[in-house]
């Protein structure tokens, strides 16, 4: 009798006991089984966002998400699949400043992750923030793959494996002045227009007569010639695209005998009879005449008559 008593009482211990070992399980956080966390991961080639990069760029990665449960030990890992040596650093880690960081020179990935009272707690925002330079001998797509992981909880949240970046070849930049042309002109000035392929410059700008770069955003007027020697000019336009390389147009000589309308090598009578026939016209109109505009604004007015009166019996070469 005692037997049975003894038996009964030990598997009533045992089924006690899986009870309550199911009855934690139940409660434990499972990460597995809870949905993936709502992810932004934006990629920054200085301050602007991209999905194309270049050799030398330096990219600034960030991931963003709300912590989906409470995590102990948490971590993220995110990894550039496939893409050889990229230098890799952190910028910023939210939350708290208490973290490790691991990034091995022989494959661009990042691992953070929280200790102690740094632990992610549920509805955390959690942004990672770091940097990669392409290398030099980088080309083609490379695919970002992330996860949200614990040293105690397996498997970790997928938190995004569909980012990626592009790796390309600059389009060298060509640049072809239309104005000034390589001529004589009677005005005080000349229109400097041109052309720049592929569109996307971070810097354009010119340099007459070999001095210093003059910053412009598209075409523009130089004005400032006078009848003071030398009157042969050259001009040449600069432009940087948004990877920093830069390009030069052709040079450009021309030539500015202000006043000499007709050119007949002074400014007389000559140079009045064609101001004078000229006089009120703009550009489209039957007595136009683009060699008596001498201060460039397309209207022969009342200031060419001055610019002519100023340059009145000067003789050039």
């Amino acid at each position: 009798m005692k037997n049975k008593m003894r038996t009964s009482k030990k598997l009533f211990a045992i089924v006690l006991t899986a009870i309550m070992v199911l009855s934690v399980c139940a409660v434990l956080p499972a990460m597995g089984d809870e949905p993936a966390p709502t992810v932004t991961r934006t990629i920054f080639k200085d301050i602007y966002p991209t999905t194309t990069a270049y050799p030398g760029d330096v990219l600034i990665v960030v991931i963003e998400f709300v912590a989906p449960q409470n995590i102990p030990n948490a971590g993220v890992y995110d990894n550039l699949i496939d893409s050889g040596d990229w230098n890799t650093s952190v910028r910023s880690i939210i939350p708290g400043e208490s973290f490790n960081f691991t990034s091995p020179a022989d494959n661009p990935y990042i691992f953070v992750w929280w200790t102690g009272d740094n632990s992610l707690k549920e509805d955390d925002p959690v942004s990672v923030k770091y940097q990669l330079t392409v290398p030099e001998d980088a080309a083609g797509v490379y695919y970002f793959d992330g996860n949200l992981s614990t040293h105690s909880v397996w498997p970790p949240i997928d938190i995004g494996g569909d980012g990626s970046v592009t790796v390309g070849t600059p389009e060298p930049l060509s640049i072809t002045i239309t104005s000034p042309e390589d001529r004589t002109y009677a005005s005080t000035c000349v229109r400097l227009n041109f052309t720049v392929e592929p569109e996307g410059t971070a810097w354009i700008g010119y340099s007459l007569d070999g001095e210093a770069n003059e910053t412009i955003g598209s075409n523009t007027t130089i004005g400032g010639f006078d009848s003071t020697p030398p009157y042969e000019h050259n001009i040449v336009v600069y432009a940087n695209d948004t990877e920093g390389n830069m390009a030069a147009s052709n040079k450009v000589f021309f030539t500015v005998y202000p006043g000499d309308i007709d050119f007949g090598g002074k400014v007389w009578v000559g140079d009045v009879v064609a101001l004078r026939a000229a006089y009120g016209s703009r550009p489209g109109g039957g007595n136009w005449n683009m060699n008596a505009d001498l201060d460039c604004n397309d209207h022969i007015w009342v200031g060419d008559v001055v610019i002519l009166r100023d340059n009145y019996s000067n003789e050039y070469p």
